[in-house]
């Protein structure tokens, strides 16, 4: 009987480990648990940190179409401006003669011999007004093209030094608008010479009719 005592709570003492043993595991399963979920965030947060072979070709096709962007305008403002000097000269003489003949026209115009009474040919004045409209915009791209070839001759530099750019620059901003000006001056001619010519033909009905 003693012994049989003995070996009870011996068995006992055995049992309770095995028990603890079952339910006691629990919380050291989920502590270690926790890092290993936490390395595995870490580790999908760096991979999906890397980009994909096609988001690195679309960059580099953006940072290529950029480039290309810049490289055309630098292409075509050098293009506007390489011969900067020569189409300043091929403007003034293209100036130059419009503004002879239109002279010559109004001179014509005041001149009893050629054209007159004025009277009878430009009634209304029309005319006239429209041949000084023409002179004044003739006379004042004159002065613009001879300050602006007198800026550019004897100027050697390179092109990309500063006063050079600026120039280039500034001839980049007046070719526009010369250009327009000069198109005018075009219509204001062709609108000229119609009137001139109807006014010729009504002077010329008129003068057969009293003949």
């Amino acid at each position: 009987m003693p012994a049989q005592e003995v070996q009870q709570p011996q068995a006992q003492q055995m049992e309770l480990p095995a028990t603890g043993a079952t339910e006691q595991p629990r919380p050291a399963e989920q502590m270690t648990a926790e890092p290993v979920s936490m390395r595995g965030g870490e580790a999908g947060d760096i991979c999906c940190g890397i980009d994909s072979p096609l988001t690195i070709t679309g960059n580099i096709i953006s940072i290529l179409t950029f480039i290309l962007g810049v490289l055309a305008s630098y292409l075509t403002f050098y293009t506007l401006t390489r011969h900067a000097l020569s189409e300043i000269e091929t403007f003034k003489q293209d100036v130059d003669t419009t503004q002879r003949q239109l002279r010559s026209v109004l001179d014509c115009y005041l001149s009893d011999s050629c054209l007159a009474p004025a009277v009878e040919h430009d009634p209304t004045g029309s005319l006239h007004a429209l041949i000084l409209t023409l002179t004044t915009t003739l006379d004042s791209l004159l002065r613009e093209m001879e300050y602006l070839k007198t800026e550019h001759l004897g100027k050697d530099e390179s092109w990309w030094f500063y006063g050079e750019l600026c120039r280039r620059l500034r001839w980049a901003n007046k070719r526009k608008d010369i250009s327009q000006r000069m198109a005018k001056v075009s219509k204001l001619a062709a609108k000229e010479h119609k009137d001139a010519a109807q006014h010729d033909k009504v002077h010329d009905h008129g003068s057969s009719a009293l003949a």
